[in-house]
């Protein structure tokens, strides 16, 4: 990403407005549409005297976006972490980590799909590859409808490195793969972990593969045997939401 970043869609705005309004230059909005909920946006922009102006539909096309919903923010980059700073920091909070990783996912809709899932999962850092995946551009913000506000992203230049440094502070590193032998749902509790998601294709690389801990299948029952990255993902991560809560562990 460039310094400046354009951030399409209403639910994004709107997070970023939450999260981030000293870091918003401007909001632009569509002056010949009606768009939902912008009341709330308006309110808010106005309460942190965030600027607002309107465009006709034009604006948005030279942009570089099609499907804007009629709003975008123009906001400064976030200031960004490294896997040091957030294992520094989860060390002084005294919490377990929970960590998304992806394996060269290609498809900006997955991998807002994916921050998204994340998000809400309370996961406390997603990593993915500076190089070899989709790139953190306005669409992967779009898609994560408000995610990238919530959780930390953080680009590393070698995912198998991250996964080292992640496994010498005793983070259990599961890679999700469909030829595993253990069900998800048999997978052993731990307290920090690691999840580690394939690109749509081939799944994970074999280093990849080879520097996980445990592999993780999701039982397949019906007449297809494969899942979306995105929904794959999603249902994992769901997963070990419920047995961290079941173990009582924060």
């Amino acid at each position: 990403m460039k310094n400046k970043n354009f951030i399409f869609g209403v639910h994004s705005v709107f997070e970023v407005l939450k999260m981030r309004p000293k870091d918003i230059e401007q909001i632009v909005i569509a002056n010949n549409r009606t768009i939902k909920n912008v009341g709330d946006i308006l309110n808010l922009a106005k309460q942190f005297r965030v600027p607002i102006v309107y465009q006709e539909e034009g604006w948005f096309r030279r942009a570089g976006q099609m499907t804007h919903q009629g709003i975008v923010a123009e906001v400064r980059m976030k200031k960004e972490n490294s896997l040091d700073d957030i294992l520094s920091q989860l060390k002084e909070r005294e919490v377990s980590g929970f960590f998304l990783v992806l394996d060269e996912i290609t498809d900006p809709h997955n991998v807002g799909a994916l921050i998204r899932s994340a998000a809400c999962a309370g996961v406390d850092a997603v990593l993915l590859p500076k190089r070899g995946g989709a790139p953190l551009t306005s669409a992967v913000a779009k898609t994560s409808s408000g995610g990238m506000e919530h959780v930390v992203v953080i680009a590393v230049a070698n995912i198998n490195y991250a996964l080292d440094r992640l496994k010498k502070e005793g983070v259990w590193v599961m890679g999700l793969a469909a030829e595993a032998e253990r069900s998800l749902y048999d997978m052993p509790g731990r307290q920090a972990i690691a999840l580690v998601v394939g690109n749509e294709e081939q799944g994970l690389r074999r280093l990849v593969r080879e520097n996980c801990d445990q592999l993780i299948k999701i039982p397949m029952v019906g007449g297809m045997d494969s899942l979306n990255a995105s929904v794959a993902g999603g249902i994992a991560l769901f997963e070990v939401v419920r047995q961290r809560i079941d173990r009582g562990i924060k």
